[in-house]
């Protein structure tokens, strides 16, 4: 980037008032990232984050992105859920050349730009993406995606298309899959159908524990609770012991199904 352009972009980035601006007079605008040696298609306007403070995607939840990588290697299958312009499901298709996807999140416009950077990458015949939101059950779900990429269900907002968890996991995950939850607090609802639902044995999830009272939804101690006592395996990725769980802090909660 041209430096007096770079200079001019993270002062505009500052200013709240020049943001919400940007947001309303071109909420569309794209910009391309390199990415784990490829690229990567971003909002100019709610990354600008990335692209002006110098914190490229690539380093975004670098421990993460690689955790998912080494589970991915021996199951072959990431199934996605929340998975915004996918950050996650590209670092994993550039480093693994065997493996797939399948992509759900309801926001339009991040899926959008998630299909230009598979597009771009030659990366379509190995990922699935689905617009919809992923349910515990509900046949309608209000989702929130005004303002932010980071969308969220809401009572309040605009309907949306639906997919239930257990549909998502009979129909794609027929083999050992690992599975990324990652759905701003709604994970509390989805509890009944991960303590009933059993995928493949060998499969494994990572489910990001939102802050109690998150969105009106987050308790990462009930989440804890109801899957311990369903006798799933469990762990936090940040060696915090489940016990210890702070839930005012975010953490990745680590599923095992037995092999």
């Amino acid at each position: 980037m041209n430096p007096a352009l770079g200079s001019t972009a993270r002062f505009l980035h500052r200013v709240p008032l020049l943001r919400r601006l940007a947001r309303l007079l071109v909420p569309w605008l794209a910009i391309r990232q390199p990415f784990h040696g490829a690229v990567i298609f971003l909002n100019a306007v709610d990354h600008s984050w990335s692209w002006t403070g110098g914190r490229p995607m690539d380093t975004f939840d670098r421990d993460l992105q690689d955790h998912l990588l080494a589970l991915v290697a021996s199951r072959g299958r990431l199934i996605d859920v929340g998975c915004n312009i996918g950050v996650m499901s590209l670092s994993v298709l550039l480093r693994d050349t065997r493996a797939d996807v399948i992509c759900v999140d309801p926001n339009i416009r991040a899926i959008r730009l998630l299909k230009r950077s598979l597009r771009l990458n030659g990366l379509e015949d190995r990922a699935t993406t689905i617009c919809a939101a992923v349910s515990g059950g509900e046949a309608q779900l209000r989702y929130d995606q005004h303002g932010s990429f980071i969308g969220h269900v809401s009572v309040s907002a605009t309907p949306v298309a639906t997919l239930p968890l257990e549909d998502l996991l009979k129909r794609h995950a027929t083999k050992p899959v690992v599975l990324k939850i990652d759905v701003e607090g709604y994970e509390t609802r989805l509890l009944d159908t991960l303590t009933r639902v059993k995928p493949p044995a060998g499969s494994v999830a990572l489910l990001e524990l939102h802050p109690l009272g998150y969105n009106g939804m987050g308790d990462p101690k009930l989440v804890i609770t109801r899957l311990s006592g369903a006798g799933l395996k469990l762990r936090l990725l940040d060696g915090v012991p489940l016990e210890q769980c702070e839930p005012s802090l975010f953490h990745q909660l680590q599923i095992d199904w037995p092999s």
